[in-house]
C-alpha cells in the first residue's frame, strides 16, 4: 500500500498529502456526511412554512448580555445570525455561515481563547468522528465576533503555551494535533503533531511533527521538546502520564 496520510479539507476545497504512515487512512477532516441546505431549511420550517430559527443568550465577564439570533432562510443554504445587545436590543452585527450543514447541527458556545468572552463555532459538516467548525471569536473592542478558522476536529482548545490546538483523529490508529496562534484575529497555522498507536511491532506510540505552513518555518524547524512529547504524544499511553 501507499505510505500516505491524506488530509482532506471538507468541501474538497484543498488536498494535503504526507509521507507519513504505513497504510491509507482515513481523513483527519473527516469526510460529511453530505445533506442538501436547501432541503434541511425548508425541512426545518416545517409545514407552517416559518423559516426555522433559534436563539442563544450568552453572558461576558463585564456583565454584558448578547443575543445570538440564528435562522435558516427557505431554499437557502446558509445561515443567517444576528447579533443583538439585550440591553438596548440594538443589533450590533449580521453574518452569514455560508456552508451546506451549517444550519443543521447545534451552535457550541464557550470561551475558546479565555478571555472571558464566550465565543462561536458552528458545525458545518460532520464526519464519523470529526467534524468541521467555522470558529468566530468575540472581539469585545470592537463589540463583534470574528471568523477566525475554519477547521476539522474532535476538541479545540487553548494550551499553557498560547497555542490554539485541533485535536482529531487521523486514521483507525493515529491522532493529530494542528497548532495554530491568532494573530489579528486570524489563527495562523505552525506546525500539526501526529501520533500512531502502538503495535505488536512497536510497544510506544510513534510521534511525528512537522510545519502546516511553509511561512511558518523561518529559520527553525518544528521540533518534539518535551512539553509537547509530554503533553501530546502520550495520546495512547496511560492518562496519567500526562499533565
Amino acid at each position: 500500500m501507499a505510505n500516505l496520510l491524506r488530509l482532506y479539507s471538507i468541501g474538497s476545497r484543498h488536498l494535503f498529502v504526507n509521507v507519513l504512515v504505513t497504510s491509507i487512512c482515513l481523513s483527519f477532516m473527516s469526510y460529511a456526511n453530505a445533506v442538501d441546505g436547501n432541503a434541511i431549511c425548508d425541512m426545518r420550517a416545517g409545514e407552517n412554512g416559518i423559516p426555522y430559527s433559534i436563539d442563544i443568550t450568552l453572558a461576558a465577564r463585564d456583565g454584558s448580555s448578547l443575543l445570538i439570533k440564528q435562522t435558516c432562510p427557505l431554499g437557502k443554504s446558509y445561515l443567517e445570525v444576528n447579533v443583538i445587545d439585550q440591553s438596548t436590543n440594538m443589533s450590533l452585527q449580521t453574518f452569514q455561515v455560508e456552508e451546506e450543514n451549517a444550519n443543521l447541527f447545534p451552535t457550541k458556545t464557550q470561551d475558546v481563547n479565555l478571555d472571558g468572552y464566550p465565543d462561536l463555532m458552528f458545525p458545518v459538516y460532520t464526519g464519523n468522528v470529526n467534524s468541521w467548525h467555522s470558529i468566530w471569536f468575540y472581539d469585545p473592542s470592537q463589540r463583534l465576533f470574528q471568523k477566525v478558522l475554519e477547521e476539522g476536529f474532535v476538541d479545540f482548545f487553548k494550551d499553557k503555551r498560547g497555542y490554539f490546538v485541533a485535536s482529531g483523529r487521523a486514521s483507525c490508529c493515529a491522532w493529530e494535533y494542528h497548532f495554530y496562534l491568532l494573530s489579528k484575529w486570524i489563527l495562523e497555522p505552525q506546525f500539526a503533531i501526529l501520533v500512531e498507536a502502538p503495535d505488536e511491532q512497536i510497544k510506544r506510540s510513534r510521534c511525528k511533527i512537522w510545519a502546516l505552513d511553509e511561512s511558518t518555518k523561518k529559520n527553525d524547524e518544528p521540533r518534539l521538546d518535551k512539553y509537547l512529547r509530554r503533553n501530546y504524544c502520550t495520546h495512547y499511553e496511560t492518562r496519567s502520564s500526562m499533565e
